[in-house]
């Protein structure tokens, strides 16, 4: 038996130091990362994922646990899977084949790169986020993405020269340009910029000094030029929708842009932007003039960065006509931004051409003002007030919100102009109605419990009371804790515990052979372990002193100890 023991606690230790990857490489065929579970079955050279939630990320490739059973071929994701972690499958050599089921939203950071002999990976519906350099390197060759992904991150596809056929979906809002460098696709593209369901990709052959996008441009992807020593300047067309992050970061040559007004979006260090002294933070671009006109994107961009901005003016009406009658100078003011760009001299009309126009519009409370003015230099000729409609309730359609325990209710009609409450109603609150009682906290041995009264309307509390300590329930056995050694006189030591709590509330030292607990050993303890022995109920006598022997047990073992140390 010790020698079992051993055994055991030796393997224990073992197992205590042994690292994770240890067993892996030594085969074990199943793995648990918290409710995902991984199978290696090495017939069929197959891992499954299954179970629920997502695959942890990895700091380094082959950290998985699993990594070292490289036999498998094919990797299967099962339904119930939600995300595929960072670096879980990458630099792996012997996978050829992935099947990801269709609850998967997201495949991490170098999720499957450089895993070389990947040639056939199969996309849910689900998925929405691929991250960067999820499929680098390898070796598939065609790539169908369905309707809803919404993400591609940097050189997701990128180096993957077996790469034919690609397939966007309309649904994707970010797309970073170097995702397809690389490939068999993009190396059979034209020179300059090419468009993938209306994003750019990185510009293919020699970058010239002056970029231009094509037409037909929806978004600048991300990272689309950065870090150039050759570009100048690029050329934005109208139709363009949005320029995503870092687009043409550290492009230090480049001292303006020009944009159109169809540019609703720019991202961060989009434009303008080179990197500090650590090349770790960007900073605005000292001089950088972005133009384009007042109050559009362009605009607001600008003054995110402390950029330059230059309206690139549009001649729109005067800032103030002068008046018919007598004409005179009146400045030309830009559309967009309000710039005053000319001063004209206008000739006198001859007369206004007046027209009534509401200054102030009526509501149904509050007068209004209409004015009698002129269409051309704004005389105001005279003003009439128009009184307030007054309310027009729908008598139709009361409207009715009943009072709750503490709340008042109301009854009314809408004003069919403003909405206003009309003619209303207000219903007193209906007060709390007591339910049943419901117990809190419950009582302890030594501590009150709590019960309270819940209203069985809205169940909130209407009253609260104590419910008294329930007190120590005790039996009759207690424990020893110290045995007594007759033969020594060394005294033992009792407890009695609460059989709900475990508090002792008794105790006391005791000596084998003093049953009846009066100091002495004699013939009457004698007789008071006889009633012991025959179960006679009796609170006066420790029954725990009658294990003469110490072993624990009381029988006539000890009776017959204790009459031969009486006879000693």
């Amino acid at each position: 038996m010790k020698k079992l023991f051993s055994v055991i606690i030796t393997a224990l230790l073992i197992i205590s130091v042994v690292p994770l990857g240890a067993f892996a490489a030594a085969g074990d065929k199943t793995f648990y990362v918290g409710d995902a579970v991984v199978t290696v079955d090495a017939a069929a050279k197959t891992l499954t994922v299954s179970g629920t939630g997502a695959l942890p990320d990895y700091s380094s490739a082959g950290g998985a646990p699993w990594y070292a059973n490289a036999y498998a071929e094919c990797v299967i994701i099962e339904d119930g899977i939600t995300a595929i972690g960072n670096r879980c499958f990458s630099n792996n050599q012997k996978i050829k084949k992935v099947v990801i089921g269709d609850t998967v939203e997201r495949i991490g950071v170098s999720a499957f790169s450089t895993s070389k002999n990947i040639t056939e990976v199969s996309f849910p519906s689900s998925l929405k986020r691929i991250e960067d350099f999820a499929f680098y390197s390898t070796a598939v060759a065609s790539v169908s993405l369905p309707d809803g992904v919404e993400y591609i991150g940097q050189s997701v596809f990128s180096s993957c020269a077996s790469l034919k056929k690609v397939e966007i979906p309309e649904s994707l809002k970010y797309f970073d340009a170097s995702a397809l460098t690389g490939t068999a696709y993009y190396k059979a593209l034209p020179n300059g910029v090419n468009l993938i369901s209306g994003f750019t990709l990185a510009p293919k052959g020699t970058l010239p000094a002056d970029l231009t996008i094509p037409e037909g441009t929806r978004v600048i992807s991300a990272n689309m030029v950065t870090s150039s020593t050759k570009l100048a300047s690029v050329t934005i067309p109208d139709g363009v929708e949005e320029i995503l992050d870092f687009a043409f970061y550290n492009d230090t040559l480049m001292t303006f842009v020009t944009l159109p007004d169809s540019v609703k979006y720019i991202g961060p260090f989009a434009l303008g932007y080179t990197s500090d002294k650590t090349y770790l933070t960007p900073v605005a671009q000292q001089g950088f003039t972005v133009y384009g006109h007042g109050g559009a994107e362009s605009e607001r961009y600008a003054a995110l960065g402390g950029l330059d901005f230059v309206c690139l003016c549009e001649e729109g009406g005067y800032a103030s006509a002068p008046d018919c009658l007598t004409g005179g100078e009146a400045d030309v003011v830009c559309r967009f931004c309000g710039r005053v760009m000319r001063t004209e001299s206008v000739a006198p009309r001859g007369a206004h051409s007046f027209a009534d126009e509401i200054t102030t519009p009526a509501t149904c409370t509050e007068d209004g003002v209409t004015s009698h003015v002129c269409r051309d230099c704004g005389y105001v000729e005279y003003t009439s007030v128009v009184k307030a409609a007054g309310h027009t309730p729908d008598m139709s359609a009361p409207v009715i919100v009943d009072p709750t325990c503490t709340e008042s209710g109301e009854i009314y009609f809408e004003c069919t102009a403003c909405g206003a409450h009309c003619d209303s109603f207000v219903m007193l609150p209906t007060g709390h109605t007591p339910g049943d009682e419901t117990v809190l906290r419950s009582p302890t041995c030594t501590e009150d419990g709590v019960s309270a009264t819940l209203c069985a309307l809205c169940g909130e509390t209407i009253s609260t009371s104590p419910i008294p300590a329930t007190g120590h329930v005790t039996g009759i056995i207690w424990d020893v804790l110290i045995k007594s050694d007759l033969a020594t006189l060394k005294k033992g030591f009792r407890v009695l515990k609460c059989e709900v709590c475990g508090v002792a509330v008794k105790h006391g030292y005791f000596l084998a052979g003093d049953v009846n607990g009066d100091g002495k050993i004699n013939l009457n303890d004698l007789a008071d372990m006889k009633k012991c022995l025959a179960n006679m109920d009796d609170e006066s006598l420790i029954v725990e002193s009658c294990d003469v022997n110490g072993d624990g047990a009381i029988n006539l073992a000890d009776l017959a100890d204790f009459k031969k140390i009486l006879a000693s």
